[in-house]
């Protein structure tokens, strides 16, 4: 099991320009207009608290490229009563989304899913529902997922591979194949599941590959 974690810098200022040109890596700039317009704040890493630097519940817009989870609630949670939204923005090219009226100015924490590079193949597991809570990053076999056993609640896959979940460690019990789909016939694939809905007795460990007769492909 491992975890990968990047600090990259981050840009504050006014106007049309992206401000960022290398899209090597995972991008994204955050807009207080609609239509990716008005103040931008040029993100590269995980933002947990907008409040930290003055740019929370302002966001309308946003411009870049590959995954990235826009979440409501600081910290990447989940409210309950009434349930908060958590957006996926993904692209394989660089690319503009006005979040629905609904979602503007509410914008308080993002990140990106997996290592933030499309062509690393990467299963992340989250705590939480609607892909919410903290996060484990497998990028190989894991025959036992530990204190995580029957602790995660949705699941991400990016990169062109399968995997297949088990119910109990060491490749036991159920098995299921998660597929992941060409974003727009590209080289970004991504996959999305909720636990839950996958019919699951328990989640104990995880293999790379399709391993299992049982596939759901995620289709958007």
């Amino acid at each position: 099991m491992y975890r990968i974690l990047f600090l990259i810098t981050t840009v504050l200022g006014v106007g049309v320009v992206h401000g960022i040109d290398d899209h090597s890596t995972w991008f994204a700039t955050v807009y207080t207009g609609t239509e990716c317009t008005g103040a931008y704040y040029n993100v590269t890493t995980f933002i947990h608290d907008f409040n930290n630097i003055g740019f929370n519940d302002l966001v309308k817009s946003v411009y870049g490229q590959g995954a990235w989870l826009l979440y409501e609630e600081p910290d990447y949670t989940r409210r309950e009563d009434p349930v908060s939204w958590t957006h996926f923005f993904t692209t394989a090219q660089v690319d503009c989304l006005t979040l629905p009226v609904t979602q503007h100015n509410q914008l308080s924490s993002m990140r990106y899913v997996g290592s933030g590079d499309a062509h690393d193949e990467i299963l992340t597991m989250y705590h939480g529902k609607d892909y919410t809570g903290g996060e484990d990053i497998l990028i190989r076999n894991d025959d036992s997922l530990g204190v995580f056993t029957d602790h995660i609640a949705s699941i991400i896959v990016t990169g062109g591979a399968s995997w297949t979940i088990y119910s109990e460690n060491y490749y036991n019990g159920v098995g299921v194949c998660l597929s992941p789909f060409p974003v727009w016939d590209t080289d970004l694939f991504f996959g999305a599941w909720d636990v839950a809905e996958l019919d699951m007795p328990g989640l104990g460990s995880v293999k790379k590959g399709c391993h299992s007769e049982i596939v759901r492909v995620y289709l958007p």
